[in-house]
């Protein structure tokens, strides 16, 4: 698939955006249409609506309830109210130390009334990875005690998907794990909050990094022991912006050329240069939530369209999650900064300004 810039934004949206002037007065949204926006998410999901709008991929949709817990399988599962996505869904994430055949998982309302059916899902049908499983045991000795260590662990994730039909709102879950010897842990109960589009009048409107110059700007040591400045991506045209609107939707939009530095050829000549041009043009569109509580924000992609080469476009049927735990630092009239954190460098800042 084409490479969305939204999914590295801080690393190469001022790469690749330019500002784009506008005649127009900064303009930000109306707080009444955010606070409804934000109100829908209170609303207590219908156990019909759940019954008919969740797809779980590889498992079996079974009627009744799940078996009853007969054993002490290890079962960790972070039980705090999770956050979902219309049209795109969720994940339920846990770890256990055991070996896993599968997952039951039955649904019900916020009040507690559950689904006809229930989900038996085969651990073929899980995704993992490893983590740290240090205990969050809290003691003023635990730095000091070399006998507390961390210990990595398998975490499993299953992915929940919702089809349109599941509006924003609340509802919970019911989940247990067994292994190939029918041993059935305990219950564990997760509640979900599935957001609404929109949700902040203040970042309603088109945006585009702040310049920034020197964003890409090195030194390269040349072969000779000297050394020259260079712009790893020489950048001859750009035109982009993104629009976060209204009534949730949003886009990113590019098109512009640049060249990426030849690094060999220019530490042997000690001078920058450029591989052939590149161009590029797309568009991606989908949608916007913003967590009041957390103050984040989500940007879900539904399609991209590649208007170069026409067999990167592509429709994604339960959405691709951009960009997931962003947050809003500032926000003002004209001038937006954005936050995340990332395990190898650690917190990233985006400035944006107005369109």
């Amino acid at each position: 698939m084409k490479k969305l810039c939204f999914l590295a934004l801080a690393l190469c949206v001022s790469v690749y955006f330019t500002s784009c002037s506008s005649d127009s007065s900064p303009t930000a949204g109306n707080e009444e249409v955010a606070e409804q926006q934000n109100a829908l998410e209170d609303n207590k999901t219908p156990v019909s609506t759940i019954e008919n709008g969740i797809v779980i991929s590889g498992a079996t949709k079974e009627s009744g309830t799940p078996p009853a817990p007969n054993s002490d399988l290890d079962f960790q599962i972070n039980s705090d109210l999770k956050t979902g996505f219309q049209g795109s869904g969720f994940d339920i994430k846990f770890t256990s130390t055991d070996n896993v055949a599968g997952a039951y998982v039955q649904f019900k309302d916020s009040e507690g009334n559950p689904t006809n059916t229930f989900f038996d899902i085969p651990a073929s049908s899980f995704s993992s990875r490893m983590v740290d499983g240090t205990s969050n045991f809290k003691s003023i000795f635990k730095k000091s005690d070399h006998r507390i260590s961390s210990r990595m662990q398998e975490e499993t994730t299953i992915n929940v998907d919702l089809q349109n039909s599941v509006p924003a709102g609340e509802f919970c879950y019911d989940i247990c794990i067994y292994d190939s010897n029918n041993n059935i842990s305990r219950i564990e109960t997760v509640c979900v909050t599935i957001e609404a589009w929109g949700g902040n009048a203040s970042i309603v409107g088109e945006w585009v990094p702040e310049d920034d110059e020197d964003a890409d700007v090195e030194m390269v040591i040349c072969d000779n022991g000297s050394s020259v400045s260079v712009d790893f991506d020489a950048l001859t045209q750009s035109l982009g912006y993104i629009s976060f609107n209204q009534d949730g939707s949003f886009f990113e939009s590019l098109k512009g050329e640049y060249a990426t530095l030849d690094y060999s050829s220019t530490k042997e000549t000690c001078t920058p240069v450029f591989d052939e041009v590149v161009k590029e043009e797309y568009r991606a569109d989908g949608n916007w939530a913003y967590n009041e509580d957390d103050n984040s924000l989500t940007v879900v992609f539904f399609s991209f369209t590649d208007f170069i080469d026409g067999g990167n476009s592509e429709t994604y049927n339960f959405g691709n999650v951009a960009i997931d735990g962003l947050f809003v630092k500032e926000v003002t009239s004209d001038r937006l900064v954005l936050e995340f954190g990332d395990d190898f460098i650690g917190t990233i800042e985006l400035v944006l300004k107005r369109r």
